[in-house]
């Protein structure tokens, strides 16, 4: 019975969600059309549809999403196989923990992505100077959060479970994971956020590809309508790449 209402809920959540989603483009399609709000800031969603029409027919959309969904998920493999383990290190050493997290907390607050001239002398104007700047941005959430979680864990638990002699592996697979993967999936989804955000801004900047490049020409040209088709891109990895992480965040609890 709790889970059939649980499941109810989760259904109801959902289509209200739909409901606010479909009234907020009607209500942004009535303003454009009567211009209460100005066409050339803001387009129609009906006029983005259309414009993203002839985009997906001639496969260009691919390429240019294909080129950022390529950079966002290797520079956050990247971050998660860096930061996850240097936040359990923090957390392990806590005197190094302690040292560590107000210095990576001032860098998380500075602005990185004004460091992107350095990584392009580094790198030259390839993808990887891309990568490589995201993956500065990005990590630091993954670290902070991984380390903030395994703090909170209850000391009572990790006692019990040395008392009993697991192993290191299994003191983390059976008791500090299943105990802090709610904030670390938390700095995961964050780190995400600024990695994409980081490559879209570097792709605006420096032109290479990518759906920072097609806001960019589309805003020069004064189109609106390819504009918001690229946040409309933006927004669905967003919301799609999350949404995949809050189903590895369930798993992990199954296990």
């Amino acid at each position: 019975m709790a889970g059939k209402t649980k499941r109810l809920r989760k259904s109801s959540a959902g289509i209200w969600r739909v409901i606010v989603v479909v009234v907020f483009l009607a209500l942004v399609e009535a303003c454009v059309a009567k211009e209460w709000i100005s066409p050339l800031f803001v387009s129609r969603p009906s006029q983005i549809l259309t414009a993203l029409g002839p985009m997906v027919s001639d496969g260009r959309i691919f390429s240019i999403s294909g080129t950022t969904l390529y950079m966002a998920l290797v520079t956050f493999a990247l971050g998660a196989a860096t930061g996850l383990p240097l936040g359990y290190f923090l957390w392990r050493y806590p005197l190094l923990g302690r040292a560590c997290e107000p210095l990576f907390g001032s860098l998380f607050a500075s602005p990185l992505i004004l460091l992107y001239p350095v990584f392009l002398v580094l790198f030259g104007r390839t993808l990887t100077a891309i990568i490589a700047q995201a993956l500065l941005v990005g990590v630091i959430p993954i670290i902070l959060g991984t380390y903030n979680a395994l703090r909170q864990v209850n000391r009572t638990l990790i006692e019990a479970g040395l008392t009993l002699g697991v192993t290191r592996w299994q003191l983390l697979r059976h008791i500090l994971l299943p105990a802090s993967a709610p904030l670390i999936f938390t700095g995961l989804r964050l780190g995400f956020i600024y990695i994409l955000l980081s490559i879209i801004a570097m792709e605006y900047v420096v032109a290479l590809g990518g759906i920072g490049n097609l806001i960019s020409s589309a805003y020069f040209r004064l189109d609106t309508q390819e504009l918001y088709v690229g946040v409309f891109l933006v927004i669905l990895f967003s919301v799609l790449f999350l949404r995949v992480l809050l189903k590895g965040q369930r798993l992990l609890g199954t296990l």
